[in-house]
């Protein structure tokens, strides 16, 4: 299958074109373009898998070239990665604005390239069976909020949000309601520590998933072309098709996305503290089991090493009374070595009493471990449970409400 595999590399570097072919002829078919013209060409002409395209050429450039391969039909769904020497954000930037599905900063190593291609192979064959279901889709389906009312719709989709049990639940919901909106999205999720992301069309791109994890910590907006990201601490948001053509539109949008966003954040870190509440109760309730299981085990060695040596100083005690007799002793002696080893055999029964006591309060503590987890238990139990009883059952996509 890897030989069927078309990669066209679009550079007017000769030197370029050697690694590349070094880089990838062994797995994969491999054509070289040296100008924008010849490489568009060659794309409409080949149909390659994944097109390689240098951004610094003479002539038209790489930025150029992909926006005329992603307006022809011919070559629209084809990924194109960029090869730069310059790495910066707003380069990275302006490929995601033209089309580009991922960027490698020259120069890159064979296995990094390969490494890409096969991401990219992967991403290309979701996308296609993907869009096959959305099509299909689109047929059955329409996911609508037609009310009066902004502000009701809104209200609807922080009311039900606050009944979601999941944090990919709360993504589901909320990306239905920007496709009700006519907006394709995509979010950045921090479950944790972790994050986690979801788009309204199945399939994120490496570069899309790049910029949403860059742009995290910069300003509450940033606005690219038709593109805007949002950012709260737990969630971001990236529209893609902000229709910079309606202004009223546009700005309507983007005092609608914070007022969804607030709530939104402050659920998801609620649900974050309560999934870590969780986690440390579980962790401690097998902290206390395992603390009990150890010291029932050091109980039972400390009974049965007391009853060890009770039962050897005992042997011990009545071996001598046997054969004190027979050594020659006076009274007096044999009486200080018997006196001597009865005492030992007194201390040792007071360690004994003693493991016994020490083995009482480590019972009453692991009782009162017990008891804290348990409770702790119970106020989870009952905070779900008086959330979940102040809101109805939420539908299944967001509906129309009304508010007067």
């Amino acid at each position: 299958m890897a030989e069927q595999i078309k990669i066209l590399a679009i550079d007017d570097d000769n030197i370029s074109h050697k690694f590349i072919h070094r880089a990838l002829d062994e797995q994969f078919e491999t054509t070289s373009a040296y100008n924008g013209e010849q490489g568009i060409a060659f794309a409409m002409r080949d149909q390659p898998n994944i097109i390689l395209l240098d951004v610094e050429m003479p002539g038209l450039t790489g930025y150029e070239v992909c926006e005329k391969l992603k307006q022809l039909p011919e070559t629209k769904s084809i990924p194109v990665v960029f090869l730069s020497g310059r790495s910066s954000m707003q380069e990275r930037m302006q490929g995601f604005d033209v089309g580009a599905d991922d960027y490698l900063t020259k120069p890159f190593e064979s296995a990094n390239l390969v490494a890409k291609i096969n991401v990219l192979l992967r991403y290309d064959d979701q996308q296609k069976s993907l869009l096959k279901e959305v099509e299909a889709a689109k047929n059955t389906a329409h996911i609508a909020m037609t009310g009066s009312s902004e502000l009701g719709q809104i209200i609807q989709l922080i009311e039900q949000s606050y009944i979601l049990k999941s944090i990919e639940e709360l993504a589901d919901y909320t990306l239905k309601y920007t496709e009700s909106l006519g907006l394709h999205c995509s979010l950045l999720i921090k479950k944790r520590e972790e994050y986690s992301h979801f788009t309204s069309t199945g399939t994120i791109s490496p570069l899309e998933l790049e910029l949403l994890k860059k742009l995290r910590n910069n300003n509450r907006f940033n606005d690219f072309s038709c593109r805007t990201q949002i950012n709260f601490p737990n969630i971001s948001i990236l529209i893609k098709n902000m229709p910079i053509e309606d202004r009223e539109k546009y700005g309507r949008i983007k005092d609608l996305m914070p007022a969804i966003l607030g709530p939104l954040d402050s659920k998801i870190r609620a649900q974050n503290v309560e999934d870590t509440i969780k986690s440390h109760a579980i962790a401690l309730n097998s902290s206390f089991q395992n603390i009990k299981e150890a010291i029932q085990m050091l109980n039972y060695s400390l009974r049965e090493n007391s009853k060890s040596s009770h039962q050897i100083l005992r042997e011990m005690l009545d071996g001598l009374s046997l054969s004190l007799p027979g050594m020659g002793l006076e009274s007096d002696q044999e009486e200080y070595i018997l006196d001597c080893i009865e005492t030992a055999i007194s201390k040792s029964n007071e360690n004994n009493n003693a493991n016994e006591d020490l083995t009482t309060s480590f019972t009453m503590l692991i009782s009162q471990l017990e008891k804290l987890v348990e409770e702790q238990y119970e106020l989870l139990s009952d905070s779900q449970s008086a959330t979940q009883s102040k809101n109805e059952e939420p539908s299944s996509t967001p509906g129309n409400v009304e508010l007067f």
